[in-house]
């Protein structure tokens, strides 16, 4: 399994920044690979929702589902994607000294049709990489 894991302050609540992230429909719009999310069924804060996803890294495609594990308002949003690419996705919030802590890790194991397209460093780099700005472009949108 590879991971990615990264965290900042942000001057927004714990609920702002929760309740953005558990809607997936926003997550394109701060995690710059992930094309699209679609056929959401259900409340995405009850876990076994599901919803379609295509993500796209250095031209290299991969779509599947993903589907709720846990939501609680205000700490901690966790999915997994269970077909296309197998990983788990958790952003959890943690207040101290009236500062909103954002934390974002994600474990994930690299497909075998990208290792026929690319080294697993060049991949792991890549998502290092894009996982700084999750957490930077979240930063951005939810600053109050």
């Amino acid at each position: 399994m590879s991971r990615v894991a990264q965290s900042l302050e942000v001057t927004c609540s714990p609920e702002s920044l929760m309740n953005y992230i558990v809607d997936v429909t926003n997550h394109p719009a701060f995690i710059g690979p992930l094309k699209s999310v679609a056929n959401l069924s259900g409340d995405v804060k009850k876990p076994g929702t599901s919803w379609d996803w295509v993500y796209s890294l250095a031209g290299i495609e991969l779509s599947g589902k993903a589907e709720t594990v846990r939501f609680l308002p205000g700490k901690e949003f966790v999915y997994k994607t269970t077909t296309g690419a197998r990983s788990t996705f958790t952003y959890r919030a943690d207040t101290n000294a009236g500062k909103t802590r954002l934390s974002f890790d994600v474990e994930y194991e690299v497909p075998q049709n990208v290792l026929g397209k690319m080294q697993l460093s060049v991949f792991e780099r890549l998502n290092d990489q894009e996982s700084k700005r999750v957490v930077e472009n979240l930063k951005a949108l939810l600053e109050e």
